[in-house]
């Protein structure tokens, strides 16, 4: 993944439609994004040009369940290149990943704020169904 900047752009971009409270720190999801490449643990899914789909997953083993998921940590589409296909063929490569790499399941997330309902019927049609729901508050 020779294209760690242009990610970290695209994370910068997602941080902003977010409207997190939090700072964006450009270094550190650099640095994020190069141990993830460096690891035989987890990978990045990039697609379009320039890269304007990116999928960050990671092997995840439960502490008390005796399962092994494969777990997103990042998932970003630009506003304008959002599409049932760019996205499903990332989809359809990170379950490839998963399977090779011994996953019961992969674990996707959608953002509420950020087109939840369109994403959940995409990825509906990939076979994913909803099982939790976040709440968050700054402390």
């Amino acid at each position: 993944m020779s294209d760690i900047p242009r990610l970290v752009e695209l994370g910068g971009k997602l941080h902003a439609e977010l409207a997190l409270d939090t700072p964006f720190d450009a270094a550190k999801l650099q640095k994020f994004f190069q141990r993830l490449v460096a690891s035989s643990k987890g990978v990045i899914f990039a697609a379009g040009e320039p890269t304007g789909c990116v999928l960050a997953i990671q092997e995840y083993e439960s502490p008390i369940l005796p399962s092994k998921c494969a777990l997103e940590l990042l998932i970003w589409v630009e506003p304008e290149r959002r599409s049932a296909r760019l996205f499903g063929e990332l989809v359809k490569e990170a379950l490839q990943w998963a399977r090779d790499h011994g996953c019961d399941s992969l674990q996707l997330s959608s953002q509420a704020s950020l087109r939840g309902k369109a994403l959940g019927r995409l990825l509906g049609r990939y076979g994913f169904r909803p099982t939790d729901t976040n709440y968050v508050r700054a402390v």
